[in-house]
């Protein structure tokens, strides 16, 4: 496994801003643009999971991951982009749990107690389970923010399916980051969103 420099990363990345652009019609894959349908594939950890493809499905796989509240229309320049710059790569992004057009958790496991379906080891098993019903045995993972909390948990704990990571906009670490707590959890959180939704009637946090 092999983690990507900053400052490779950082030129992967704007160079993939650079190139905008539809991708080709004859892409092998049926959902291969964020303005069309995508596909859903049903998940072992019970969830049923959302996401874009192109490009050969034999070809190295590189799978993008986004972060909090997205979805995988944060990569779609970017896989746009990778495509174009090699039509063998087997390029994926996902929608994890909750985002997107993926699916929640099972009510009857995690209503109760969602906090318990949303740590990073259970994100982390959602991507381990997304390459195994693909039939991906090791993949090259990119990450954006909360998703390179999630690339970072499979590369420790799986590191076999990890070809490379690519880290974008990642802390060291989560514990005690004042980035999450003043700029995620306070604002927009526990600021912005809970006012608009106390204000619709909703109860904080039962009801959120």
């Amino acid at each position: 496994m092999v983690v990507r420099p900053a400052a490779r990363v950082a030129r992967l990345v704007v160079g993939s801003w650079l190139l905008t652009g539809m991708l080709p019609a004859q892409a092998e894959i049926a959902c291969p643009r964020i303005d069309g349908p995508k596909c859903r594939v049903a998940l072992s950890t019970g969830i049923a999971m959302a996401y874009l493809e192109v490009g050969p499905a034999h070809g190295p796989a590189v799978i993008l991951v986004h972060g909090l509240t997205d979805s995988s229309r944060s990569w779609s320049t970017t896989m746009d982009a990778l495509h174009r710059l090699d039509p063998g790569l087997h390029v994926l992004a996902i929608d994890q749990r909750g985002h997107g057009a993926s699916s929640m958790p099972p009510a009857a496991q995690c209503a109760a107690a969602p906090e318990r379906c949303f740590r990073m080891a259970d994100l982390a098993a959602d991507l381990e389970a997304f390459m195994a019903a693909k039939g991906i045995a090791k993949a090259t993972l990119a990450g954006h923010s909360l998703g390179t909390f999630v690339v970072q948990e499979v590369a420790l704990t799986h590191p076999e399916l990890v070809e490379q990571a690519v880290l974008v906009a990642t802390p060291a670490r989560g514990v005690d980051n004042v980035a999450l707590r003043d700029f995620v959890l306070k604002e927009p959180v526990e600021g912005s969103w809970k006012a608009a939704l106390e204000a619709k009637g909703k109860k904080y946090p039962a009801e959120f």
